[in-house]
This record gives C-alpha cells, structure tokens and sequence, in this order.
C-alpha cells in the first residue's frame, strides 16, 4: 500500500523529471531507503516524507493518507499547487504538517479538528490560501507552531484561538484583509515566546489580558507593525513582558507617552516606535537597557532632546558593528527632537516621506535557519543569527 501511494505521490508531483534528488525512488529497495523517507527504528513504515525545496510540482494525491503511520510531511518551498486534500485533514497520526512556500489554493478545512490531539506544527505560509480562520482550530490544542503568514485569509481572528495554550510560536502576519481587534482570549496563550501580526488590517487596543498580568511572560518577540493598533503603550508591559527582546510597533496609531516603565525590559535589544502619534519626551530610563542595539523613534511627535542616558548606550558600543555591545544604531525623531548621537536624524525633505526599512529579513532568515536544522542541512552553510539580526536592524532586505 505504502509503494502505491508513494508512487503517485512521485509521479504525480513531477519525480520523473523535475525532482532534484530522487534516490532509490521507486526501486526495489525498501522505501526506507528512498530520499526523503524515513522510516522508525525496526519497522518498515514510513514515518515521516521529507522533500524540502526538491523541485515538486504538480498536486498533493489524497492517496498520501494512505500511509498507515505518517507522522510528518514537509513539501516545503516546492511549487505544489491546487487545494490541500480533504484526506490530510483526518490523518490522525500526523504531528507535522508542512506545505509552506508552495503554490496551494483553497481554504483550511473545519476537518482540521481530526487533528487536535496530534498536530504540534502547521506551516502553510506562502501559499494562496483564502477564506476565514476557522474555529476549529482552535480545537488542536496540541500545537506548538502555527505559521499562516503571507497568504489571503480573511474575516477576523477566531476567539478560539485563545484555546491554543501551549502554543509557542503564532505568525498571521501579510494577511491584508484579516481585520478587527484581537480577541481578549490572546491572553489565554500562556506559552506564546514569538507573535507575528505586522502587515494586516488590524486595529483596536492591546487586549488589558495581554498586558495586566503575568500570564504572557513568555512572550520574547512581537511584531505588530503596519497596522491601526490605537490606544496608549500600558505602563505594564515591562511587568507582562519580562523576557521581550523584539518589539515592533511601528506604524499604527499608537498615542500618549513612551512609558518609562519600558526601561526596566533589561533583556529588549530592539525597539522600534516610529510612525505612531505618541507625544511627550523620551523616558530617560531608556538608558537603563543595556542590550539595546537598535531604537527607531521617527515620525511622531515625541519632542525635547535625546536623553544623555541612551547616548551613553550609543557611545559604549562599536558603531555599526552588531557583534559588539551598545546601541548601534539609533534614529531621532523628524525634526522635533535634537539628538547628537544619532546615526540618522531626520530633517527637511527627510520628513516628508515614509521610512521603508524592511524589518521581515531577520524573521525570514531566522525561519530559514530552522529549517535548514530540522532537515538536516549542512550547518556550516547556515548563516549565523548575528548576521540575520544585522539584517534587521540596518535594514537590510
């Protein structure tokens, strides 16, 4: 059964002539000897079908549910096109499911609660997917990493997502047409270390649940940029957010002061605010943020004079040097604020257009590196995380 539905599952997606590697594909070996399978220790089961960017075309079979003991598939970074089949949805054994960066259409299937006592990842990024996040699932409360990013879901973000409590890694983000707030049930996802939202059509304020209490004190790295966030910065979130390294809220609607409560986030080594209404001066407690690399308050209405404090940050590092210690770069406000230790400072003509920093390579290059790690790649040839970090915060693309 297993050589059948494999054997489609070759032809069907192009191995005859389009797969890069296709190694004892459809010999008389056994098919734990075939690229890209694996199989447990003493049985002759496929466990796992890994294809990772292997030059796949064509449709995933619904015959590939076939498989009796299937615990993981990764078709990523192929070019697999048409919709996911129904039958993936019920495979009750599967842990893993990986169609990111492909060619996929359709919707996710309210089936996808078959799954809830199995799925711990679910990466369809980079597809065309459309539709609404369906309840459902909210159901598969085993999931540690949910990426949908980049696709054309729509409708708002279910409530039942605050079910997901041992979820660790959420990413929505580059789905322009989910809109409406977030659900006060976000505070519910107590495990949350990284949340991508930036690049939707979301609005509102910060749910009080995410912010009031320690129930997200895990969260490590936020992104929420271009979007309609409103409301104030709580004066909580260094309480809430003890471990935040990454925080990015730029370009929403955000008003009122920079908390200086902000300044005891000890562990924040970037902070972008730019592009938001916030007034008021620069908090001086910011200079108590030692790991600081990159500061970002541009375009607002912050006014007055770069606290001494944070241009001591400036000084006590090597500039534009991201291996070394101290704030690397940082960038004053459009001509409201005076700042002498500013990489940039923004005046005149300056002022009158947008910033287009790119802020998704170092998430897309850190992704990568996962990636790369769980199909076991080549670990020389992976690119350091320091250098992913330096693309982020010198706006590399």
């Amino acid at each position: 059964v297993e050589y059948m539905f494999l054997g489609e599952l070759f032809l069907e997606t192009g191995g005859l002539d389009r797969w890069i590697i296709s190694d004892n594909w459809m010999s008389s070996k056994s098919i734990c000897m075939w690229f890209g399978i694996n199989c447990r220790n003493g049985e002759q089961h496929a466990d796992a079908i890994v294809l990772r960017h292997n030059g796949l075309i064509g449709i995933i079979p619904e015959s590939i549910s076939a498989a009796p003991s299937l615990r993981e598939i990764v078709l990523h970074d192929n070019e697999v096109g048409d919709e996911i089949p129904e039958t993936l949805w019920r495979m009750d054994t599967l842990e893993i499911l990986d169609l990111g960066n492909n060619l996929l259409t359709g919707s996710i299937s309210d089936q996808i609660s078959r799954l809830k006592d199995s799925l711990i990842k679910l990466d369809i990024k980079s597809n065309y997917l459309t539709g609404e996040l369906p309840s459902e699932l909210g159901e598969c409360t085993s999931l540690h990493e949910l990426k949908l990013e980049d696709n054309d879901f729509e409708g708002t973000i279910p409530s039942t997502f605050g079910q997901l409590t041992g979820l660790q890694k959420l990413s929505l983000a580059t789905n322009y047409d989910i809109t409406g707030p977030l659900p006060d049930a976000f505070g519910l996802m107590t495990q949350l270390r990284e949340l991508s939202l930036h690049d939707m059509d979301l609005s509102g304020t910060i749910p009080a649940a995410m912010v009031n209490t320690l129930t997200m004190s895990n969260l490590e790295h936020i992104r929420i940029d271009n979007n309609y966030f409103n409301g104030t910065i709580p004066a909580t979130i260094a309480a809430a957010w003890p471990h935040m390294t990454f925080l990015d809220v730029r370009k929403n609607e955000f008003t009122g002061s920079l908390p200086t409560e902000m300044g005891r986030m000890s562990l924040l080594e970037l902070a972008s605010f730019s592009e938001n209404l916030f007034t008021g001066t620069i908090p001086t407690e910011f200079g108590q943020l030692k790991e600081l690399k990159h500061l970002h308050i541009s375009f607002t209405d912050v006014t007055g004079y770069m606290p001494a404090e944070i241009c001591t940050l400036r000084q006590d590092g090597i500039p534009d040097n991201p291996a070394e210690p101290g704030l690397q770069i940082l960038v004053a406000d459009c001509g409201y604020m005076s700042c002498a230790c500013c990489n940039v400072e923004l005046t005149g003509d300056e002022c009158d257009r947008e910033e287009d920093d790119d802020y998704s390579s170092v998430d897309e290059e850190e992704e990568e590196e996962e990636e790369e790690e769980e199909s076991g790649g080549d670990q020389e040839e992976l690119q350091p995380a320091v250098e992913a970090k330096s693309a982020y915060l010198y706006g590399g693309n």
